[in-house]
């Protein structure tokens, strides 16, 4: 998976040095974790992984990885749903919300998807 943020952010960016240092900043799986350890809803994590990562990419870029993520699933092993999708791309519209220089972001991202689906 951080191969592929990794590519898509760079093919998207056409900026190494950019996608380099984000990568470094945002540690996926840290993320991940977080949202897994926060919460037992599936669209609760789809939701606050995706605002924590806008923090880190451009909103295009989170969606692209969520569709792709569910198009995956849809012919992999995983379970497919337009539901997690759309969870997603709430998480991205909370993060815009959000203001950048603001302090506690990871916690109003928690705080926000927890309004909208029960952990």
């Amino acid at each position: 998976m951080r191969f592929f943020l990794y590519v898509i952010c760079f093919l998207s960016l056409n900026d190494y040095s950019f996608a380099e240092k984000k990568l470094k900043i945002c540690d996926f799986s840290e993320i991940t974790s977080n949202a897994i350890n926060h919460s037992n809803n599936d669209k609760n994590r789809h939701c606050t992984v995706s605002c924590y990562l806008r923090f880190c990419y451009p909103g295009f870029i989170i969606s692209l990885i969520g569709l792709e993520k569910e198009l995956i699933d849809l012919i992999g092993p995983g379970n497919s749903e337009k539901e997690d999708y759309e969870a997603g791309e709430r998480g991205v519209k909370i993060a815009n919300q959000i203001k950048s220089s603001s302090i506690g972001q990871q916690n109003q991202c928690l705080e926000s998807c927890d309004q909208y689906y029960s952990k």
